[in-house]
Formats: C-alpha cells, sequence, structure tokens
C-alpha cells in the first residue's frame, strides 16, 4: 500500500530493483507466515473437534449406561446431553475468540514495537549508488510538440523549448496552461502524441525509463512521503547516502531545525503520506530527497507553496548555491520565486507566450 500510495515517487526515483526485491522479501515473509499460520490453526481445529466429539460420545454412552441401569431418568439423560451439546458450542466458540485475540495480540505488539523502539530505528540504508549524469552535459529540446489527454482536448500544439544546460528556468501560467503536463512529458509519465523531446541531442524514448529519469530530481506541489521514518525518507532520495550525507541534505533544505524539535528526531516515524508533518515540512523533507539525489536536472513543481516567503527565499538561495551547474526548473506563481530565474517562460493555453531572458537577483 505504501508503495502504490507513493507511485509518482516510485517512478521517478528509479529503485526498481532495490523496491522490487523488497516487495518480494515482504511478500515472501508474509506468504510463509499466513501458511505457518493457517496450518497450525487447522491442526488446532482438528484436534479440538476430534477431542469434543470423542468427550461428546463418551458422556452419550455413559448416560446410556445409566439409563439402562436405572441410575438417571430419561428427564436426566435429556438434560445432561443438552447441556453437554450447549457447552461443546460455548467452548468452541470461545477457544476460536481466543484464537483471533492472540492474532490482535501480535497486531498491536508489532504497532508498538514501531512506536516504542523508534529509537533503535536503524538509520542503515544499502543500495547502490546513483549513476546519475553530468550536470554540465545535459540539455533538453522540446520539438513540435502535440499532446492532450483526451483526443477532443489539445494542451500542447507545436510547442517547441530549448532548455540550455545549467540553466535557472522558471515556468508561470494560470492553472490548468500546461505546466504541469510539461514536466510529465520530460519525465515520461506520459507520451507526447507527435513530435520529440531530445535529451543530450538523442531522443529521449531511446532511452530506458529508470536511465531517463536518473536525469532529474522532482518535486511535486503535495509530495507524499514513505510511511517509514525522516531519515529514510530523506535517504530514498540516494540508497547509499550515509548519516552525514542526510544531515546534509537536511541542513540544505531548512528541514533540521524542525527534525531537531521531534522527540525522535531522524528517527520519526511521518504516518502514512507523511500525515503526521505539515504541508511546508513534507515539502522540505521531499526537496532534501531531490537534493539528496543531485540529478542534473532538479524540477520543483511549486514546490515551496507550504512556505512563507522568508524561509522560500532562504531555501531557494542554498539551493541555488548548491546547484551552481545543474539546471533547475521551477514552476510557481509567485513572483518573488521567478525573479530570481535566468529565464522566465510563460504558459498560456498551452502555448508560450513570454519567454524572457533576465539577470538573476541572486
Amino acid at each position: 500500500g505504501d508503495f502504490l500510495g507513493n507511485a509518482i515517487t516510485m517512478m521517478t526515483y528509479p529503485r526498481d530493483l532495490h523496491t522490487e526485491d523488497e516487495f518480494l522479501k515482504l511478500k515472501k515473509k508474509g506468504i510463509a507466515s499466513t501458511e505457518k499460520s493457517e496450518f497450525i490453526t487447522f491442526k488446532a481445529d482438528a484436534w479440538r473437534s476430534f477431542f469434543s466429539w470423542l468427550l461428546l460420545a463418551g458422556m452419550i454412552v455413559f448416560l446410556s449406561f445409566g439409563w439402562q441401569k436405572n441410575w438417571i431418568t430419561v428427564g436426566d439423560f435429556s438434560f445432561i446431553a443438552a447441556i453437554c451439546f450447549y457447552m461443546r458450542r460455548s467452548i468452541w466458540m470461545m477457544s476460536s475468540q481466543l484464537s483471533d485475540f492472540f492474532k490482535e495480540i501480535g497486531t498491536a505488539k508489532e504497532a508498538l514495537h514501531l512506536i516504542l523502539d523508534a529509537k533503535q530505528h536503524s538509520q542503515k540504508v544499502v543500495g547502490s549508488q546513483n549513476n546519475n549524469p553530468t550536470p554540465a552535459k545535459t540539455t533538453i529540446d522540446f520539438s513540435n510538440i502535440h499532446f492532450g489527454y483526451r483526443k477532443d482536448r489539445t494542451i500542447f500544439k507545436n510547442l517547441t523549448l530549448q532548455i540550455p544546460p545549467g540553466q535557472k528556468l522558471g515556468i508561470s501560467g494560470d492553472s490548468g496552461t500546461g505546466k504541469t503536463s510539461l514536466i510529465h512529458l520530460l519525465l515520461r509519465l506520459h507520451d507526447p502524441d507527435q513530435g520529440t523531446i531530445l535529451l543530450n541531442g538523442e531522443d529521449y524514448k531511446d532511452l530506458p525509463v529508470a536511465d531517463l529519469r536518473n536525469y532529474f530530481s522532482y518535486v511535486p506541489q503535495n509530495p507524499m512521503l514513505l510511511h517509514r521514518s525522516i531519515f529514510d525518507n530523506i535517504a530514498f532520495g540516494k540508497i547509499s547516502a550515509s548519516k552525514e550525507e542526510v544531515h546534509e541534505a537536511a541542513q540544505i533544505c531548512l528541514c533540521a531545525e524542525f527534525i531537531g524539535s521531534l522527540e525522535y528526531g531522524y528517527d520519526t516515524l511521518v504516518g502514512e503520506g507523511g500525515h503526521k508533518l505539515s504541508g511546508g515540512q513534507r515539502q522540505r523533507i521531499a526537496i532534501a530527497r531531490a537534493y539528496l539525489k543531485k540529478a542534473p536536472v532538479f524540477v520543483l513543481d511549486e514546490a515551496t507553496s507550504g512556505l512563507d516567503s522568508e524561509l522560500e527565499e532562504k531555501l531557494l538561495e542554498q539551493l541555488f548555491a548548491k546547484l551552481q551547474d545543474h539546471t533547475i526548473i521551477l514552476i510557481s506563481h509567485r513572483f518573488s520565486c521567478l525573479r530570481k530565474m535566468e529565464r522566465i517562460v510563460k504558459f498560456e493555453r498551452g502555448q508560450i507566450t513570454l519567454d524572457n531572458l533576465q539577470c538573476r537577483a541572486i
């Protein structure tokens, strides 16, 4: 469920082998545990059934013998037999409920283990290093792009846009004008109906999807976090990240202060989707995760909308300082963000109506 709820994160952070191996391990472990549990339950039910019916059969034989010897009357026979059947049914139901009770104890124990032992949560993340391309060599070229989610509603028509290496590009425009759709095409979450997208002069469809997405660090407006610790969420940007690297990313992206105020710090579990954190905190964690990936192209899609202006400005200043050689694509409605970019592109109805080069303010 955690993987499905974070589908965009899973697709834009190529961890296919790592994630698949982890999922298969959990799946095998779950199947083995279920099979063992069901087999034990089956054996217990079989033995309970055998002994209960054996007891009833013995009681009926004893009552029949007593009736023949005139030890008991027919009324006594019927009363005792009814009581025995009722007791058998009650004991059977009680033992079934007892089995469910112990299952619930196991579930509660696992949940409490996650909460009470959070300080013991390992910060070691295994995996391989990202083999990302060189930032200074990354060029992007949209050429005659036609695209629409439906045939009767075209978003882009003959769209052409070139982004040279290391450029800081700001994208503005009203909602629904195609800003996020452009990024989704770039990440190949969708394919254009016509036209080509070139990455370093090569058609990006010729690249394996995982290799293509290694070029990009992407942060959407409403990032979803994994139901893991803050440390693991940041380290997901680089599976082999050390403790020092994660802490550095948190410091640069202004996460360190609020993480330090939490009872368990970096070991704090964020909850499903990150619901235990505020919107701004989730955004900063997601930006730190993207920064740690250090892909050649850094994409922020309204990714600072949950921050106040002062915090947003400080965060962007630090990112610009650390990512000087990287291409940055920033989608925002805030002029305070866009004025910091070298180039501003404005979209209206899927078309570029303004393409302006300017001097950056920082």
